[in-house]
C-alpha cells in the first residue's frame, strides 16, 4: 500500500473518531462513499489509463530506436581509449576536516614533547642566567611546552562537546 494511502486511512479513522464524539448520528462513510467512488472511477477509467499506456509505450519505443547507437557510441568510445570515468565521494569534507584537525594536534604535541625534553635537558646543565638557580632558558622552553599542553587540552575537551 502507497504510504499517501495508508497516511489517508489514518486520517480518515481519527476524523472519524472526533465526528463520532461529536455527533454520534452521523456515518462519516456514508458521506464520504460518493467522493471515493468517483475518485476511483477517475483514477482507473480506461481513457486515463490508455493515454498513460501510449506515453509508457512511447517512451519505451524511443529507448529502442536510440539504444543500439548510444551502444556503439560507446563500444567506439572505449575502442578508442577514450572513456573516462569522474568519480567523487561526496562525503569526505568530514573526514577531511577530522584529518587536518588531527594532524594539527599531532605536530603541536610534537612540539611540546621537543621543547619538554630540550628544556630539560638544557635545566640540567645549570649554566646561563639563572633564576632559583635554574637556568631561565630552560624555564622559559618549560613554560611555553606547558601552555601549548594547556591550549591543547582545552581545544580537545571543546571539540568534544560539539
Amino acid at each position: 500500500m502507497p504510504s499517501e494511502y495508508a497516511l489517508l486511512a489514518k486520517t480518515l479513522v481519527g476524523i472519524e473518531a472526533i465526528v463520532e464524539e461529536l455527533d454520534p448520528d452521523i456515518n462519516l462513510v456514508q458521506h464520504i462513499e460518493p467522493f471515493a467512488q468517483k475518485l476511483v472511477i477517475r483514477r482507473y477509467a480506461p481513457r486515463r489509463i490508455i493515454r498513460e499506456a501510449s506515453s509508457i509505450m512511447g517512451k519505451f519505443m524511443n529507448l529502442i530506436k536510440v539504444f543500439p547507437d548510444d551502444v556503439l557510441h560507446i563500444m567506439d568510445t572505449v575502442k578508442q581509449g577514450k572513456l573516462h570515468v569522474e568519480f567523487e565521494h561526496t562525503n569526505l569534507g568530514g573526514l577531511i576536516k577530522s584529518l587536518d584537525k588531527l594532524s594539527n594536534r599531532i605536530s603541536v604535541s610534537l612540539i611540546i614533547a621537543a621543547l619538554t625534553i630540550g628544556s630539560s635537558l638544557i635545566i640540567q646543565t645549570d649554566k646561563g642566567l639563572l633564576l632559583f638557580d635554574l637556568p631561565v632558558l630552560g624555564l622559559i622552553g618549560l613554560s611555553i611546552a606547558a601552555l601549548l599542553g594547556i591550549g591543547l587540552l582545552i581545544s580537545a575537551l571543546f571539540s568534544r562537546t560539539k
